[in-house]
């Protein structure tokens, strides 16, 4: 199986790259990871997990509002392009089993996971979870999208290979605000 090709586009007199219309770089996959792991080492897993949410959530939410306006789309529309773009740049494989906008609440598997590639199969935690805040930021964006409420979404990684699973799970749910 392929992914879709990723459209990407380099402006020729700054050498920003973009791709629908967002600014990318292009950087290996163990850069990306060592960030997080040196992030656990320096303030602990749980430091680490509060940096990678709130920098997780916030950039899920932007692109899913920019691919909105450029591509007038809405809805579970965006909120699936998000999961099938995150697919295609190779963090791993997104595949969303439930979804209700309504309650704020999605299922969603992950396979391939850089993290799980990188930490490894033992580690006796989850470790994808930088995903979590960013499912629970295409979540707010189509909360907002479908109707405002007074729900707050936020996910959680229930699964993960490198704690032994099949497959990474992850459950997005809402909470008051």
């Amino acid at each position: 199986m392929t992914s879709p090709q990723v459209p990407l586009v380099v402006d020729d007199a700054t050498g920003v790259w973009s791709s629908d219309g967002q600014p990318m770089i292009l950087i290996p996959r163990r850069f990306f990871v060592f960030l997080q792991m040196e992030a656990e080492k320096l303030f602990g897993l749980e430091g680490a997990q509060d940096l990678y949410d709130a920098a997780s959530r916030r950039g899920a939410r932007i692109w899913c509002e920019n691919e909105a306006r450029r591509s007038d789309s809405s809805g579970r529309e965006i909120f699936t392009r998000y999961l099938n773009r995150v697919s295609s740049r190779g963090m791993g494989r997104f595949t969303l089993l439930t979804l209700d906008a309504a309650q704020c609440a999605a299922t969603v598997e992950f396979d391939q996971s850089i993290f799980v590639a990188e930490y490894g199969p033992n580690q006796g935690r989850c470790v994808c979870y930088s995903f979590s805040a960013a499912l629970a930021g295409a979540m707010d964006y189509l909360r907002a999208d479908q109707s405002p409420s007074d729900m707050v979404p936020s996910a959680r990684e229930v699964h993960c290979q490198s704690n032994g699973s099949a497959l990474c799970r992850f459950e997005v749910t809402a909470t008051p605000r």
